[in-house]
């Protein structure tokens, strides 16, 4: 009995060291997946913001050309090429004040 005893208590030991290292193995392994998930994020964030950057870009450059077209060809701007050429043209207006201010 006394034997019979200390077998399941080593064996108790045994099981609960190899719980114990399994578990230490899956908390190291979930650190590693976490800080692997949160570069992937990170990653993910700045290319989103290049696209949403490039794509505005794009989309500038496209109006950009057809005011081009327009102003070569004689044809009537349409309104979201008049709003295009406003914004362009408050951006130099408010970038000549920038300019005076530092001027003074």
């Amino acid at each position: 009995m006394k034997n019979e005893l200390k077998h399941q208590i080593k064996t108790i030991n045994s099981n609960l060291d190899r719980l114990l290292r399994s578990h230490q193995a899956a908390t190291k392994e979930n650190l590693l997946l976490k800080t692997q998930i949160e570069t992937l994020r990170r990653q993910v964030t700045e290319k989103n913001q290049e696209l949403q950057k490039t794509t505005q870009e794009l989309e500038l450059l496209k109006t950009v050309k057809a005011i081009k077209e327009v102003e070569t060809t004689g044809a009537e701007l349409t309104q979201e090429q008049k709003e295009v050429r406003n914004k362009i043209n408050s951006y130099i207006r408010e970038i000549d004040s920038c300019i005076r201010k530092l001027q003074h």
